[in-house]
C-alpha cells in the first residue's frame, strides 16, 4: 500500500512551482530545461525527479493549481458579496481588486497561464482552457449584472476581453511603491442623461462622478492623491483638433469620405461643448500605493 503523501511533500512542490513558473518566465517553457529548474531550485535533476516525472507535468501542474485559484478567487468574492449585501457594481469592484491582488503575487504563474498553455498535451490543454472559459463567463455574468443596460449578448465577450486585458497588464506597467499619474475623465455636477446616452454611443463607456472614481483608486490601494484639473487645456484640445479638420477637410474628406469627416467633426463639436460646460471633467491624478 502507497503511503499518503505527507504536507513537506507538497510544500516542496509549491516552492517548485513557483522556481518553475520564474524559469519559464525569464526563459521562456522551451528553453527552460530541468537541470535549469533543478538548478535554481538548489537541488539536484534526480531530486526534482523525484517530484516531477517531466517538465510538462511541472508546466501542466502549475497551470492546473493557478486555474483552480482563480475559480476559488470568484467564489470567495460572491460569498463576500453575498455576506456584506454589496450591490452588482460594488460585487464587480471587489472581484477587480481581488484580482489584482492574485496577480500581483502571482505574476509569473499567470504569464505561463498566458503564453505556455499550448505546450501542454491535448486532454491537459482542454482542460486548462475550459478553465479559463469558466473564469470568463463568470467575470462577464458579474459585468452583466453591474451594468444591465450597456453589457449584453452581442458585446458581453469583447468587454470582458477587455476588461481582462487591464487587469493582466497592469503589473507589466505598475512599479510596487512607486507614484503614477493617470489622466481621468470624470462627470461634471450637471451632467444630464441626454450627454451621458451620447458619451456611452460615442465612446461606450459609463462615465463616473469625480468622488466615485477617487474612491475606487483608493480602494484598490493608492493613497496620497494629488488632482489637477486639466479641463481647460482639454477645451483648448478640442478647438484644436476641430480647426485641424476644417483646414485639412479636403485630405480627410478623400480619407474617410464626407459622412466620416462630418461625424469626426461633430463629436469633437460635442466633446468640446461638455468640457466647456464642466459636465466633463479632465483630472490628472498623481498617487503612491500604500
Amino acid at each position: 500500500m502507497a503511503r499518503p503523501k505527507s504536507s513537506q511533500h507538497e510544500l516542496k512542490r509549491d516552492e517548485i512551482l513557483d522556481v518553475a513558473a520564474q524559469c519559464f518566465a525569464d526563459r521562456s517553457y522551451p528553453a527552460a530545461s530541468m537541470n535549469d529548474i533543478a538548478a535554481a531550485c538548489g537541488t539536484s535533476k534526480a531530486r526534482l525527479y523525484h517530484y516531477y516525472e517531466s517538465k510538462e507535468a511541472i508546466l501542466f501542474d502549475l497551470l492546473d493549481r493557478y486555474t483552480q485559484r482563480l475559480l476559488a478567487v470568484i467564489g470567495q468574492v460572491e460569498a463576500t458579496a453575498q455576506r456584506r449585501n454589496l450591490d452588482d457594481r460594488a460585487a464587480l469592484h471587489e472581484l477587480v481588486r481581488s484580482f489584482l491582488d492574485e496577480y500581483e503575487h502571482s505574476a509569473t504563474r499567470h504569464a505561463a497561464l498566458l503564453h505556455d498553455t499550448k505546450f501542454l498535451g491535448e486532454a491537459q490543454r482542454e482542460l486548462i482552457l475550459n478553465r479559463q472559459r469558466d473564469v470568463v463567463s463568470a467575470v462577464t455574468r458579474f459585468l452583466r449584472r453591474a451594468y444591465p443596460a450597456r453589457v449584453v449578448e452581442i458585446n458581453q465577450t469583447s468587454v470582458a476581453m477587455m476588461l481582462f486585458g487591464m487587469i493582466n497588464w497592469t503589473f507589466t506597467w505598475l512599479r510596487p511603491g512607486g507614484a503614477m499619474t493617470i489622466t481621468d475623465i470624470v462627470a461634471g455636477p450637471d451632467i444630464g442623461d441626454e450627454d451621458r446616452a451620447f458619451i456611452w454611443g460615442e465612446d461606450g463607456f459609463d462615465v463616473p462622478f469625480q468622488a466615485d472614481s477617487l474612491a475606487m483608486i483608493r480602494d484598490v490601494g493608492f493613497r496620497e492623491l494629488d488632482v489637477t484639473d486639466l479641463t481647460h487645456t482639454v477645451v483648448m484640445l478640442q478647438e484644436t483638433i476641430l480647426q485641424a479638420s476644417y483646414r485639412h477637410k479636403t485630405t480627410l474628406v478623400e480619407a474617410v469620405g464626407a459622412d466620416g469627416w462630418l461625424a469626426w467633426v461633430e463629436g469633437a463639436r460635442d466633446y468640446r461643448r461638455l468640457f466647456a460646460e464642466r459636465k466633463l471633467v479632465s483630472l490628472r491624478i498623481g498617487t503612491h500605493r500604500a
